[in-house]
């Protein structure tokens, strides 16, 4: 705390604000500045959907390449006929494709859940950038002072009681 001066002391002082050193220097305020348009621009990119056609067409591909064929020869090695004409073969076929329209949609999802995701962390730190105080006061109490218009009657009883007292002192000498 900063030494009062003489007319702080005598007659006190205002009430009053004062400015907190700068929390950033030059250079970290250009970045931050610089920062905002590019998280902007990043947030405007992030915030459509994630495209999984390729992944779910190669997964397609890979049904229809494997999966079916799969399926087929199993219900060929029972009757030895075309299984495409079996209820068993239709059957399993259809739980099959439910399965995997059930995994795409699971897929799609989760996708849909991190790109929700990268942008609540991207929003975030673009909010924490922007709500940034660049400058920060705080407030400075008043100060009484000897002759300060409440301490008037104060200091000048303490005084005059002094005064009474030096006197009764000097008198009891004489």
């Amino acid at each position: 705390m900063a030494t009062p001066t003489w007319s702080q002391t005598l007659w006190g002082s205002t009430p009053g604000v004062q400015q907190f050193p700068e929390r950033y220097s030059p250079q970290q305020r250009q970045f931050q500045q610089q920062s905002i348009p590019l998280l902007m621009n990043i947030l405007s990119q992030v915030s459509q959907p994630s495209d999984i056609s390729g992944l779910t067409s190669n997964i397609r591909r890979q049904f229809e390449t494997k999966t079916i064929p799969s399926l087929a020869e199993r219900f060929v090695g029972h009757g030895g006929s075309t299984p495409q004409g079996s209820s068993a073969f239709q059957s399993a076929l259809g739980g099959a494709a439910a399965g995997l329209e059930s995994n795409l949609g699971a897929l799609q999802t989760q996708a849909s859940m991190q790109d929700k995701d990268r942008l609540l962390k991207l929003f975030g730190l673009l909010s924490g950038i922007a709500q940034t105080p660049q400058k920060e006061f705080y407030g400075v109490p008043g100060t009484q002072g000897l002759f300060s218009p409440g301490n008037i009657g104060g200091t000048l009883g303490g005084i005059g009681g002094g005064i009474g007292t030096l006197l009764s002192l000097l008198s009891s000498w004489f």
